[in-house]
């Protein structure tokens, strides 16, 4: 039989193709190939409970509806990045970013009913005819401005402004509860106001933390309302920001210790020296370190922590 020893096999065929093809298009592809196969680059129980929802400019974007989940994987978050990097051939992601839709990956038909939506949204915001009263008013504010093109264009903004009103209010939109800003009929606060009681409650976990920080939701529910998810991201950023004061080669004890309590939820009676080392080893890519540092081996951190 006769044997074709030219022939080339289709798994070098088909990357030299798409190299062929330009960087743009070759980028994009080892993105897509990643998405597709995130349970061979991060293992099946980290798939189950994550979903990659975009991957772009350096930027890894997952769905993680878990709190208890979130807080792995950004802890995890220089691992997983670089093994989305190794499986996928070169630097794809820089830095891991959470979002609250499973899917924002939009294709050309998703682009198309964005841009349908768009324009159904924009005649309905046109429905609402601007009265001359109104309009008498818009150039009344507006009459201080000089130039004639800036004056147009501020006048436009205030018409499309009362239009987008008047088309909340026909859809039952109301006033806020702690403002005069008008809120969706579902919710009681308006966006502004939400985020600011949201700051004042992140603001309240973050002083009981500070003081108790093993504390578990079932203590901190009893004198704050507040949700598992509002202490998981209040006790991620108290970890990172405390650990970036720290340096793995030169740390004080205390300061240790509270950022294992932190970590771990325990009560300072329950800690020991190499459950604090070895957290310490865990955290060490969050922590400061000076120019002349070295990565250290777990084995010789260990031996060396206690002395």
């Amino acid at each position: 039989m006769k044997k074709y020893n030219d022939l080339e096999n289709m798994a070098t065929i088909i990357p030299k193709s798409i190299h062929a093809l330009g960087r743009k298009f070759e980028h994009s592809y080892r993105c897509r190939y990643t998405i597709y196969h995130w349970d061979k680059v991060v293992g099946e129980k980290v798939a189950k409970n994550s979903r990659v929802a975009k991957i772009e400019k350096g930027t890894l974007m997952l769905y993680v509806p878990d709190a208890t989940w979130r807080n792995e994987i950004q802890m995890f978050g220089e691992e997983i990045i670089q093994k989305t990097n190794n499986f996928a051939g070169e630097k794809i992601a820089k830095k891991i970013v959470f979002v609250n839709r499973p899917h924002i990956l939009f294709d050309d038909n998703n682009k198309k009913n964005a841009a349908i939506n768009l324009s159904v949204k924009r005649k309905q915001t046109a429905v609402h005819n601007i009265s001359p009263k109104e309009q008498a008013k818009i150039n009344d504010i507006c009459h201080f401005v000089q130039d004639n093109a800036l004056r147009e264009k501020i006048a436009e903004f205030i018409k499309q402004q009362k239009k987008l009103t008047a088309k909340r209010k026909r859809n039952k939109w109301h006033k806020c509860a702690s403002c005069a800003a008008l809120c969706p009929p579902d919710r009681k606060l308006c966006p502004d106001c939400r985020r600011r009681q949201q700051e004042i409650k992140k603001n309240k976990i973050r002083e009981y933390l500070d003081v108790y920080p093993w504390a578990r939701y079932a203590e901190i529910t009893k004198v704050i309302d507040c949700t598992p998810e509002d202490i998981t991201d209040v006790r991620i950023s108290m970890v990172q920001q405390l650990a970036l004061t720290m340096r793995i080669d030169n740390y004080e004890k205390i300061a240790a210790h509270k950022l294992v309590m932190l970590y771990k939820c325990l009560p300072p009676e329950e800690l020991t020296e190499p459950m604090v080392n070895e957290t310490l080893y865990h955290l060490r890519n969050d922590m400061a370190k000076n120019e002349k540092f070295k990565p250290l081996k777990k084995a010789d951190f260990l031996r060396n922590a206690g002395k």
